[in-house]
C-alpha cells in the first residue's frame, strides 16, 4: 500500500514556504504555551522532534537550551537553519532524521518536546516511545496537538463551506487528522510510551485572523494533511466553497476581535 500523501518527507518539503507563512503564526502560539510548562532551564539539552521551521527550537533557544532540532523534512529544516543563522545560534544543531526511529542514545536529553508534529506521525506510539527512550530518567517532555472533540472555528467554517457547496463529499483514501487531539487520548498516549506524572490541558491560542481567501488557497487546499483531500473536489465546487468559507469567515470575524480561537491539547510526562 501506497505511503499516505501526508506522511512522505518530500510533501512537506515543497510545502515548507506555505507553512512558514500560513502555519507557524499558530504553531508559535502554542509553543509558547507549551514550552514554558516543562521547566527548561539554560544548559539543559532540548530535543525538538519534528520541528518544522522551528517554533520550538528558537524559543528553546532563547531561554539557553542546547537544542538539536529534527524533522524528516529537509525542505521545513533549511527555513530554521537560515532563521538560526539570523539570529546567531550557532550551537543549535538540526538532523534530518525520521522522529519515529531516533539516531541517538538512550538517556540523551534532559527534555524533549513536539509541537504539531508527532501527532501527523504514521504511528505516533513509536514517536513516543522513541523520545521517552532518548530522555533521561526525571527528564520531562510535552507533547502538542489541535483538539478535534472541540473543533476550531476555523476547522468548523471550513466544514461548513464545503457541506455547503458538496453536502455528500466524502474523501478517498487516507485521511490525514490530527492524533492525540483529546485529553483522554493524548493522557493515554503519553502514559502508553511509559511517561508519569502525566497532565494534560485544553487551552484556546488566539490567531489573528488574516487574509482568508489567502489561507484557503495556500493551506486548505495545499497543505499536506489536506490536499490530497481538497483535490478530490470539482474545481468549480472548490471555487464555490472557498467563496463561501472567506464570506463565512468575515461573518464570524468580529465575534473574536482578538482571532479566532484554536483549542490546542497539551500533554506533559516526565520519563
Amino acid at each position: 500500500m501506497a505511503e499516505p500523501y501526508y506522511t512522505k518527507p518530500e510533501v512537506w518539503s515543497r510545502a515548507a514556504p506555505d507553512y512558514e507563512d500560513m502555519f507557524l503564526p499558530l504553531s508559535a502560539r502554542v509553543a509558547a504555551v507549551a514550552l514554558p510548562r516543562i521547566g527548561l532551564k539554560a544548559g539543559d539539552h532540548f530535543l525538538d522532534v519534528a520541528a518544522g521551521t522551528g517554533a520550538v527550537t528558537l524559543l528553546a533557544a532563547e531561554a539557553g537550551a542546547r537544542v538539536t532540532a529534527v524533522d524528516y523534512s529537509d525542505g521545513m529544516l533549511n527555513f530554521l537553519r537560515e532563521k538560526l543563522k539570523n539570529k546567531g545560534f550557532d550551537e543549535v544543531v538540526t538532523y534530518v532524521m525520521d522522529g519515529q526511529s531516533l539516531d541517538f542514545e538512550d538517556n540523551s536529553f534532559d527534555a524533549a518536546g513536539s509541537n504539531l508534529g508527532l501527532v501527523f506521525f504514521k504511528d505516533p506510539a513509536a514517536g513516543l516511545r522513541e523520545i521517552a527512550r532518548v530522555v533521561r530518567p526525571g527528564g520531562r517532555v510535552f507533547i502538542t496537538s489541535l483538539s478535534q472533540s472541540k473543533p476550531s472555528v476555523f476547522a468548523s467554517l471550513i466544514g461548513k463551506a464545503i457541506s455547503r457547496v458538496a453536502p455528500d463529499f466524502e474523501p478517498t483514501g487516507p485521511v490525514a487528522r490530527y492524533r492525540l487531539a483529546s485529553q483522554d487520548e493524548m493522557r493515554q498516549g503519553l502514559e502508553g510510551a511509559g511517561l508519569r506524572q502525566v497532565e494534560v490541558q485544553l487551552s484556546d491560542v488566539v490567531w489573528p485572523v488574516g487574509d482568508h481567501a489567502e489561507y484557503w488557497d495556500r493551506w486548505v487546499m495545499g497543505s499536506p494533511p489536506s490536499k490530497a483531500a481538497m483535490q478530490q473536489l470539482d474545481s468549480d465546487l472548490v471555487s464555490k466553497a472557498r467563496a463561501e468559507y472567506v464570506a463565512l469567515c468575515r461573518q464570524e470575524a468580529p465575534k473574536y476581535p482578538d482571532g479566532f480561537p484554536i483549542p490546542s491539547v497539551i500533554g506533559i510526562g516526565i520519563v
